[in-house]
C-alpha cells in the first residue's frame, strides 16, 4: 500500500508550488482527508494540490483565499458572461458562491470543503458556478411566474383544444413517466444532462470536464436525450393507457422544449 504520508506530502507541495506563499499544514490536511475518506483506498491523488489548496481556502487562510480571487474567480466571471449572464447576475452569483465556497452558510460549513479531487477545482468551480447561476434565473422566473406548470403551460400549446385536455387530464403521469425514465439513465447520461440542461455549460465545456473530444461529448449527449424520450414515451403511455399515435402530441412538445421539460422536472 502506497506512503499515506509520501501522497500527502506530494499533494501539499503542489499546492505550494502552485501557490507562492503558501503554506499546508500536513498533519491537518492528513486529518481532513481521513476524514473525507479520500485516503481509504491508498493510492495518490489525481489532483491532489488542487484538494490541499482547497482545504486551505475552507480553513480560512489568507493567501489561499487571495489566490482564489485572482486565479479562479476571473475565469469563472468570463465563463458566466460567456454564457450570456448579465451583469448583475453575474455578479450576484460569483458574490453568493465566494460566501457558500469560502464561508458557509447558516449552520453549513464552507462548500468548497465538498470538493473531492475527483476532478481539476477549476472545472468543479465552473460546474457549480453556473449551476448557481442557473438557479438564481429559475428563483427569478418562479417569482414571477403567474401558473405553476411551466412544462404543460397554455402558452405552448396556443389555442389548441386537444392540448389543452392533454394538459389537465395526463399531467400527473407524464409527470410520474419523465421522472421514472430518468431514474433509467446511467449516472453519466443523468450527469451530462444536468451539466448541460440545468448547468448550461456548452459541449465545448463539457469535453474537458470528462476528458473526452467534444464530438464524443455530443454523441453522449444525443442518445442520453434519446433514451430518455424513448423511455419517458414507453412509461407515459402505459400510465396514461395511451395508444402509441395518442401521446405523439405530447411528445413531441415534450422533445421540442426537453430543456424547459428537464429543469422543471428532474429533481433526483
Amino acid at each position: 500500500m502506497r506512503n499515506m504520508t509520501k501522497t500527502v506530502e506530494e499533494a501539499c507541495v503542489a499546492a505550494e508550488v502552485r501557490h507562492s506563499g503558501l503554506r499546508v499544514s500536513r498533519t491537518q490536511f492528513a486529518s481532513f482527508l481521513r476524514d473525507k475518506a479520500l485516503l481509504a483506498n491508498g493510492q495518490p491523488l489525481a489532483h491532489g494540490g488542487d484538494l490541499a489548496f482547497a482545504f486551505c481556502c475552507a480553513r480560512g487562510d489568507a493567501i489561499a483565499i487571495a489566490a482564489f480571487e485572482t486565479t479562479y474567480v476571473p475565469p469563472l466571471v468570463r465563463l458566466l458572461k460567456q454564457q450570456g449572464f448579465s451583469l448583475d447576475l453575474t455578479d450576484e452569483a460569483v458574490q453568493r458562491l465566494r460566501t457558500l465556497l469560502l464561508v458557509g452558510d447558516d449552520d453549513s460549513p464552507p462548500k468548497i470543503t465538498d470538493y473531492k479531487g475527483h476532478g481539476p477545482l477549476d472545472a468543479w468551480l465552473r460546474v457549480t458556478g453556473t449551476r448557481l447561476a442557473r438557479k438564481l434565473i429559475t428563483r427569478d422566473k418562479l417569482a414571477n411566474a403567474e401558473g405553476d406548470d411551466v412544462l404543460l403551460e397554455t402558452r405552448t400549446m396556443g389555442d389548441d383544444p386537444e392540448l389543452a385536455f392533454i394538459k389537465g387530464t395526463y399531467r400527473g403521469a407524464f409527470r410520474q413517466a419523465f421522472r421514472e425514465a430518468l431514474t433509467t439513465l446511467e449516472p453519466r447520461a443523468r450527469t451530462l444532462l444536468k451539466q448541460h440542461t440545468i448547468d448550461g455549460l456548452s459541449i465545448d465545456a463539457l469535453a474537458p470536464i470528462h476528458g473526452v473530444h467534444r464530438a464524443t461529448v455530443a454523441r453522449w449527449l444525443q442518445q442520453a436525450q434519446v433514451n430518455l424520450l424513448n423511455e419517458t414515451r414507453t412509461r407515459f403511455m402505459k400510465l396514461a393507457k395511451l395508444a402509441p399515435e395518442e401521446c405523439e402530441s405530447v411528445l413531441r412538445m415534450v422533445e421540442s422544449r426537453l430543456d424547459v421539460t428537464y429543469r422543471r422536472l428532474s429533481d433526483i
